[in-house]
């Protein structure tokens, strides 16, 4: 039986709900699955939010490395108002 060492503050209400304490030595099979099930449970929750928002976006092919390269850079800027572009 593998044992894994948890530090149950790193993981928030779930953790110290499921095991209490500080650290704490439990079977590494069912600390796994409870953690999957639970984050399972957490994607479906957020899910209909990312579908709320609707972000323009493109996906762009390049034909050398250096047009990427130049493309990269000259769409970065602290204000993403600059990133958008139209074609």
């Amino acid at each position: 039986m593998m044992q894994v060492f948890l530090l149950v503050p790193l993981l928030g209400d779930w953790g110290k709900k499921m095991y209490g304490g500080f650290i704490k030595r439990v079977d590494a099979f069912e600390y796994y699955t409870a953690r999957l099930t639970e984050l399972d449970r957490l994607i479906a929750s957020e899910q209909p939010l990312t579908q709320q928002m609707n972000w323009p976006t493109a996906f762009v092919t390049f034909k050398t490395r250096r047009d990427q390269a130049v493309s990269a850079m000259s769409m970065h800027h602290h204000d993403t108002a600059w990133w958008i572009t139209q074609v």
